[in-house]
């Protein structure tokens, strides 16, 4: 994208997510991306509010009312929220961080600046967004009489992500785990199994926060303040210039 459709479109970055980035689609699965949009100046600086996300999803409800194959789930975050979420460990947001370069379907200047500087983003909070997070689709997998084969392989793939971060720093994808993960969406392991599996993962992520060498939760929040402010003010400049 070059400098003048930098300036007629706030998105600077766009992935596509979800089981597209994990390595786990199925026939049946949707599609789902995740953008990144600057705001202009009424939203910047104007008192009618600060829209922290725009849905530009394509919805097509199978006979379940659930999404099928052909929906496609779009959601653009502001990028002040979009960090905020980032810097506070939301694991369905730092992931993003991370996607590869064949899962980035858009990226400008100033998405790289932000991919240049994911380092600044995880740490040793992670633990417990991590665990509240997989506890919430653990929860989700005996909701209904029909075991929730889908909630039960986010809940594990949460945690192998969490245990990755806290130890390397990083994330690959697709994820190393993508078989044994695909596995139980498709409903291969039994209730108990996974149960088991679950418990001796929570195991690991605790160990791997007590020795990571990851930074304390509050100690880059500036070094990302700076970042937004920096993105943000380079791309006003380059926007403006055009009107």
């Amino acid at each position: 994208m070059d400098i003048k459709q930098v300036a007629q479109s706030g998105e600077i970055l766009r992935i596509r997510s979800g089981s597209q980035l994990y390595g786990l689609m199925t026939p049946q699965s949707d599609k789902d991306f995740i953008g990144i949009f600057i705001p202009d100046k009424k939203m910047l600086y104007g008192f009618c509010g600060n829209k922290n996300t725009t849905d530009l999803s394509v919805n097509n409800k199978s006979v379940n009312l659930k999404n099928d194959s052909k929906s496609i789930d779009i959601t653009l975050y502001n990028i002040k929220h979009f960090l905020k979420l980032a810097i506070n460990n939301n694991p369905n947001i730092i992931e993003l961080l991370f996607a590869p370069d064949s899962n980035i379907m858009l990226r400008n200047e100033f998405g790289m600046r932000l991919i240049r500087n994911k380092h600044l983003f995880p740490n040793k909070g992670l633990k417990n967004s991590i665990l509240g997070t997989s506890d919430g689709h653990r929860h989700k997998m005996s909701l209904s009489e029909d075991f929730n084969n889908k909630s039960a392989s986010h809940a594990v793939r949460l945690l192998f992500e969490g245990i990755e971060l806290l130890e390397t720093g990083n994330l690959e994808f697709p994820l190393k785990q993508r078989e044994i993960l695909l596995d139980i969406k498709l409903g291969k392991y039994d209730k108990d199994w996974i149960i088991e599996k679950l418990a001796n993962l929570r195991l690991q992520l605790i160990d791997a926060h007590e020795k990571s060498k990851l930074p304390e939760k509050n100690e880059n929040y500036d070094k990302v303040e700076k970042l937004c402010i920096d993105i943000i003010d380079s791309y006003i400049k380059v926007k403006y210039q055009y009107e």
